[in-house]
């Protein structure tokens, strides 16, 4: 019998590694091989192994009980159609029984164990047989004479418009430098690319739909600028175009996208009108360390390290890659299926690139979402903000950042601590900084250094270069005009020893170290200096940011706190729209609280929220399992009986009850809880008797310990606190500003804390009673003692490391 090989990408059991397919092919002297998934997601990976190895890869599609055999590419063709569209005639193509072959599934018959187990995985039933290669059989080309093929397509790209760029229309200085990046995309040949993408932008912008300011080097191209595709004007920043396209260029470049994440597939069903042929990529799901280990550990085969071994990264489903699109002006025939009304190719990423297909990522970024909302509720366009707002730094440099994108980690604001950025350009160096190459090597804290006054100097060659980041290269670009200056090496050139080093090539990065080593002595630098400047830039190569990419994404850093610092209470219902994480609404109600807002608990009166003043009242959808469209379903009610009838749920009245949205209906959420169970009339017959004078002994209302534990169950924290007043600082400070406070607290025991303004929940055993905690935005309670007059607490502020670590020991 002919073998026919079954890869893993068939999902059903197979653990035959295409990568080591040839060696064990020629092994057992095959000079042809057949690959018999029911799917294409293999075949492109299939076709180049072998063929690389002089092996003729055979494709073939399994149908039910049958095979059918491509015995050309028009086969191969006509097979893609047949899965595409359901081609009832097909040429080029053998059907033959699948009774006729043997399927290979591993490849020695002691690997079975592997199959049993990914079956197993899978959640298949262990098929009985023989499915190894080394069984042999009858080779395929002896009995057919197949030949090779490749199965490269080809995608069309828009031509653009001629004249589709003025340079003439611009500014003069801007002129040379157009000039200059248009000539390089004409010669590449990636003017259609270009004019794909600005479409794109243009077609999201028509309907409405936000657009990042640009992501990646592709930032630093002012072609791409006056196309409209990025709205960061690189000459104003110092932005490289070589960082993004070089001579030394050959593939097409990324321009990737940020789209509103809520409306990205409504933008790519309308991308099929504009080009024709629209499609999103597979990925695939692989078995990964820790997973993997786990699922052997379940399925009981311990720690067996052979089995590990046969099955680690294989696949084990597909899925939809979140960002990549594949789009051209003319059907290109590539297998697909449909999910959801859009085409999804059967091709990974990699298959697409191999075949010559180039994907697009338009990415779905929630932050745009976000900033949409935030213009709708303030009727302030983000081109109408200000780039110079000393509240917006100042908000930035305390750290009040939640819900800030890129700016919400701990990491995050020491460093926004440190630098105490004045500008957009600072900013930037916040994100570059906040790395974890940058964070390892406490870049940061050396920035902080020279910011406060640590002596420092540039070469006068690198004036320019090095000045805005305080003579530390924090970027990619700064290396590439670094080697460029002192080397006389084109940017083309240095762009080549950035990537050698960042991707740690050791060939390539010696070729391109002595060629930095060359230049320099050239120019007539001594042995000494050149060394010392190989080993800075190696040093920092590895672990520099695109600028380009920093700077457009700070300017959305900015934005969001702009708006959350001016229009606190927009910001916060935005963010209950577009998001909702409780954890990061819990640290926004204590930025609240620290702003001096006062947060009203939901009501079903005003189930949307309001805003009055610097009274917040939050929408009833903040409530567990309410969700938003319930807002508009039950307009306003009055019984709980009502809300049950418009919305059909008594377990969503429930939370609200809990919640205490029905604290302005009833008197009492026992009352309510009553209402809900035994009916409405129940209660209004109690308020009669009383109302006339007929004294009924009516429902006790719960204690306040008890509706805060209400509410932390149905809404995640707590708005009810009582009557107290700290004499320390306060407990939302901790979480606002994140740092270590030393607060003085009321404890209802049960990791309940308060400070008569917020409630805190602490997993720390503390018993009731006035207490002063000390308090870490990262650990919780770390220390507690009682408190009790004549009680000091010594606190130091350490300075440079911005947090306040406490104590002398708490003592009388």
């Amino acid at each position: 019998m002919i073998p026919v090989i079954v890869t893993p990408y068939a999902f059903r059991g197979s653990i035959i590694r295409i990568e080591k397919l040839p060696r064990c092919l020629k092994e057992l002297g095959f000079r042809s091989a057949i690959i018999a998934d029911p799917n294409f997601h293999a075949h492109v990976i299939f076709n180049e192994t072998l063929r690389k190895e002089g092996i003729t890869p055979v494709h073939a599609l399994a149908v039910g009980r049958k095979l059918l055999i491509a015995k050309s590419r028009e086969g191969y063709e006509s097979l893609v159609r047949f899965k595409n569209e359901g081609l009832k005639k097909l040429k080029g193509v053998m059907v033959v029984d699948f009774d006729e072959f043997r399927p290979v599934m591993y490849f020695k018959k002691e690997d079975r164990i592997g199959y049993e187990a990914m079956r197993r995985v899978l959640g298949l039933d262990v098929r009985e047989g023989d499915f190894s290669l080394e069984s042999g059989g009858e080779d395929p080309t002896v009995l057919y004479r197949f030949k090779p093929y490749d199965l490269k397509v080809k995608q069309s790209f828009p031509d653009p418009p001629k004249g589709w760029v003025k340079v003439e229309d611009y500014p003069k200085e801007w002129r040379e430098r157009l000039e200059r990046e248009l000539d390089l995309v004409k010669k590449k040949g990636f003017e259609g690319y270009f004019r794909a993408v600005q479409l794109i932008v243009e077609t999201a912008r028509r309907m409405g739909i936000r657009v990042g300011p640009g992501r990646g080097s592709a930032v630093g191209s002012l072609l791409a600028y006056v196309l409209g595709i990025t709205s960061i004007n690189p000459l104003e920043y110092d932005l490289l175009f070589e960082r993004f396209i070089n001579e030394g260029r050959k593939d097409l470049p990324d321009i990737d996208i940020d789209v509103e994440d809520v409306r990205r597939r409504e933008l790519i069903k309308e991308l099929e009108k504009v080009f024709g042929f629209v499609s999103l990529v597979s990925t695939f799901s692989n078995l990964k360390d820790q997973s993997l280990r786990k699922t052997l550990r379940e399925l009981g085969y311990g720690r067996n390290k052979k089995l590990y071994d046969l099955l680690y990264e294989l696949p084990v489903r597909r899925s939809i890659h979140a960002a990549g699109i594949v789009i051209s002006t003319s059907e290109m025939n590539i297998p697909y299926y449909v999910s959801d009304g859009l085409r999804v190719s059967e091709y990974d990423m990699r298959s697409l690139a191999l075949i010559g297909v180039e994907k697009i990522d338009i990415l779905g970024l929630r932050t745009l979402s976000f900033i949409s909302d935030l213009v709708g509720r303030t009727e302030i366009e983000t081109e109408d903000i200000p780039l110079n707002d000393e509240r917006t730094f100042e908000a930035i440099s305390s750290g009040t950042t939640t819900a800030v994108f890129q700016l919400e980690s701990s990491e995050a604001r020491m460093i926004s601590k440190y630098v105490s950025p004045k500008s957009i350009v600072q900013l930037s160096h916040v994100l570059a900084l906040n790395r974890p190459g940058p964070l390892k090597a406490r870049l940061h804290e050396e920035y902080l250094e020279r910011r406060l006054g640590k002596n420092w100097e540039v070469l006068e060659e690198l004036k320019g270069i090095l000045d805005e980041t305080l003579g530390l290269p924090i970027y990619q670009e700064q290396i590439m005009m670094m080697a460029s200056k002192l080397a006389g090496m084109s940017l083309s050139e240095a762009d080549e020893l950035r990537k050698a080093i960042s991707k740690k090539d050791e060939k390539r990065m010696e070729d391109m170290v002595s060629k930095l080593r060359k230049g320099m002595t050239d120019r007539g630098f001594d042995d000494d200096f050149v060394e010392e400047t190989v080993d800075f830039i190696k040093k920092f190569a590895s672990y520099a940011f695109n600028k380009s990419h920093s700077v457009a994404y700070a300017h959305l850093s900015y934005y969001l706190t702009y708006y959350k610092i001016h229009f606190f209470p927009h910001f916060l219902l935005a963010f209950l729209e577009t998001s909702g994480e409780r954890e990061k609404l819990w640290l926004l109600l204590m930025e609240a609280s620290y702003f001096g807002y006062e947060i009203l608990k939901p009501s079903v009166l005003k189930p949307e929220g309001e805003i009055d003043g610097k009274r917040i009242r939050l929408p009833i959808h903040v409530v567990r399992g309410i969700p938003k469209d319930v807002v508009y379903k039950i307009g306003g009610v009055e019984r709980v009986s009502d809300f049950v009838k418009k919305v059909g749920s008594i377990s969503m009245a429930e939370n609200l009850i809990k919640a205490g949205a029905f604290d302005d209906v009833y008197e009492s959420r026992k009352e309510a809880l009553i209402a809900l169970k035994e009916g409405d009339s129940h209660v209004l017959l109690r308020k009669l008797r009383m109302k006339f004078g007929e004294v009924e002994s009516g429902v006790e209302p719960e204690g306040l310990k008890d509706r805060i534990l209400l509410e932390r169950e149905s809404m995640g924290f707590a708005l009810s606190v009582p009557n107290f007043k700290s004499e320390r600082a306060k407990l939302a400070e901790t979480y606002a500003i994140w740092e270590r406070r030393v607060s003085h607290v009321l404890s209802l025991g049960d990791g309940i804390i308060t400070d008569g303004e917020v409630v805190v929940f602490t997993d720390e055993k503390i018993p009731e009673g006035e207490l002063a905690v000390v308090l870490d935005p990262d650990e919780g309670v770390v220390d507690w003692e009682r408190w009790e007059s004549g009680l000091k607490i010594e606190c130091e502020n350490e300075g440079v490391d911005v947090k306040i670590i406490c104590r002398e020991k708490l003592k009388r």
